[in-house]
Order: structure tokens, then sequence, then C-alpha cells
């Protein structure tokens, strides 16, 4: 990952961005990655490093994805009859097809496809055993924000910058207590005297990444639990879709009656809102029942790993430091000793050995600053 940061920051410097313009291009995607990650900071184990990697990927890695997807995507639409189907005046008429259908279908499905590599490629090992509901919505919202950044950039390059960085001008379409935006790429076009909203990358990743998370937790007792996240896919889709195509021109009849459903693209926004209540139930459900027989993993496991609080605030903050990394470490534990419990024997018994070796790592995570400072 190193080695891919470092080229990627010749390559900017070589194409002639400014720091500015870095900083403008992930400025407002890396505010809600920011946000969502302290937010939900009690209920995460993934670690800070995989979030990154996901940035990087997304940085870099999707965005080529999604542009060779696009040229064969729109070559297959063009050689088939669904063509002629989509430039009917009853269904889209002559427009961009590109824009309009090919982009959407390509950029929600590939924005999140690190996530899904990470969570099969590695399944036995990061899904079963770490990571809950939360932690997958912030890999993908990691994921979604590397993809901003880099479509950001190849706005500067066009000399669009109005919707980027704190002195943007383009109006922000996100709900706000006061100045605070839950959702600050969150933007609006008029069509019909109604907005239509588009959620922004790094949000709706997030969301389609949450119903990933919850649907494989919940995968043993729902058979469908693949819908989930099948649905919001084609949810996410489609508000991407109307937020491209409706405009003061389009007059077919299904764009009167079927984007008031959706409210012009404003009701996922909430539902994912209302998704994070159960994501956050479970991943409170799970450390409480881990907590419940393990006694070490309860306040007092985290006080004896942290030790006496000391006088000099010079050690105070490696020690609240400590006290953090163990309860992600007790979070990602939990998920494992959990999952397990619900294995066949012969694979449990498999697993049972190096989850004891992760319980020990949390019991003694105290850096060595702190073991010589005792």
């Amino acid at each position: 990952m190193t080695l891919l940061i470092a080229i990627t920051v010749i390559t900017l410097w070589l194409a002639g961005f400014s720091g500015r313009d870095v900083l403008w291009a992930v400025y407002w995607p890396g505010v809600f990655l920011l946000q969502f990650a302290v937010i939900t900071f009690p209920w995460q184990a993934v670690p800070a490093r995989l979030v990154m990697q996901m940035f990087v990927a997304g940085m870099s890695l999707v965005p080529v994805t999604i542009f060779l997807a696009q040229i064969v995507l729109y070559r297959l639409i063009t050689v088939t009859p669904i063509k002629e189907w989509l430039i009917s005046p009853a269904v889209l008429g002559y427009h961009d097809l590109m824009t309009s259908v090919v982009a959407p279908i390509t950029e929600e499905t590939l924005k999140v496809a690190p996530v899904i590599i990470l969570l099969f490629w590695y399944r036995n090992i990061i899904w079963r055993h770490i990571l809950g509901p939360i932690d997958v919505a912030l890999l993908a919202c990691a994921s979604g924000t590397g993809f901003a950044f880099t479509e950001n950039l190849l706005r500067i390059t066009n000399n669009s910058v109005s919707s980027l960085g704190p002195d943007r001008i383009i109006p922000v379409a996100s709900p706000h207590l006061g100045p605070f935006y839950p959702f600050p790429n969150m933007v609006a076009s008029g069509h019909y005297d109604t907005p239509t909203v588009w959620f922004g990358h790094p949000e709706i990743t997030a969301a389609l990444g949450l119903a990933l998370g919850i649907s494989l937790f919940v995968r043993r007792k729902f058979r469908l639990w693949w819908l989930i996240p099948g649905v919001t896919l084609l949810w996410a889709i489609w508000d991407h879709f109307i937020f491209n195509y409706l405009g003061p021109t389009t007059t077919q009849a299904w764009t009167r009656i079927l984007p008031p459903i959706d409210l012009w693209g404003r009701l996922l926004p909430y539902c994912f809102l209302a998704a994070l209540l159960p994501a956050l139930y479970i991943t409170s459900r799970v450390q409480r029942w881990y907590a419940g027989w393990d006694d070490e993993a309860r306040f007092p496991g985290a006080l004896a790993v942290i030790g006496r609080l000391p006088s000099d605030f010079r050690l105070l903050l490696p020690r609240i430091a400590a006290l953090l990394r163990f309860y992600r470490w007790r979070c990602a534990v939990a998920y494992g000793f959990y999952h397990t419990n619900l294995s066949a024997p012969e694979e449990a018994i498999r697993q049972v050995p190096w989850l004891w070796d992760m319980r020990g790592k949390m019991l003694v995570s105290k850096p060595k600053t702190l073991s010589r400072a005792s």
C-alpha cells in the first residue's frame, strides 16, 4: 500500500496538481468519512490501516475498472436491441446512454467491489471473525471516498471546482443541524420545480456496505439475505440514474410517476440513518454477549491492560490510546467467538486457537513505552 500511495503522489505531482487541488478534491468526501468513522468508533473492530487500504483501492483501482467496464457495457448496449428500446420516445429518447444508463450501473456496482472481494476472499478470517455491519459500512465508505477523490480531480482538470472544497458555491441538499451536515456531498438538481437529490459517492457506498454487512450477519437465519444488498444496489443505481437523466426536457409519463415514489432521491438517505440503529444494536448485543462470559473482557479487564492512571500527563495519552485499542480488539474478538459459536464443530475447532491468540493480544495490547513506564 505504501508503494501505491507513493506512486499516486508522484503521479499527481507530474500531472500538475497543486496541494490545494488535492485538498479541495478530497475535502467533502473526506469530511463524511471522518464523521462516519468518529460517530461509529465505539462499535468498530476494523483497523485504521484497512480503512486506508480501501481508500487507496477506491482512488486507484476502482476508477480504472469502472472506465473499462463502461466501455464494455456501452458497446454491449449499442450492438443489441436494447439500445432501440432505450432510445424510444416513451423510455429515454435520444439521450446520452453513457451518462444516464452506463455510468450509474458501473459506478454503483464497482465502488463497493473492493469490500466484496475482501469479505469473500478472506471470508474465513476477516468477515466471520472480525468485522460487523458498521465495519463493512466504514470500509465501503472509504472506497467510495477514494473514488469521489479521483472523480473530483478530473473535475479540476475541467476547471469545474465550484462544488469542491470549503468554498463551494453549489447548494447542499443534506438535512442539517446548524452548520453540521450529516451528508455533506448530497446535492440537488432542479426539475419540474422539485429538486432531484443525489446522495453522494461516499454516502451511497456506505449505505451499500451497511446493507451488505447486515445481510451477512443475518444470513444464517434469513435465507433471502442477499435481497438486502441486492435491493439497495438497485436503489442506488436508480437514484443515480434519475439524478443524471431527469431535467426540464424529460416528458415521459414514467418520469412523473416513479421518481415521486422515491421522493426524488430523498428516501434512501433516511433509510440509511434508520438502518444504522439495527447495525449498532447488533454490535452492542455481540459485545454484551461476549463480555457476559469473559470477565477479562469487561471494564476491569481494560483497566488491567492500561494499569493505574499516571499523574504525569505525558503518559496519560498513550494509556488512553491503549484503552481504545483494547476495546477495538474486544469488538473483533467478540465477533470472532460469536460466529465460531454458530459454526459447525469441526470448523469451530480450527478457529478457536487463533481466536484465543487474538484474545491474548487484546489483553496485552499495552505499548512498550507503557510497560517501561509502569
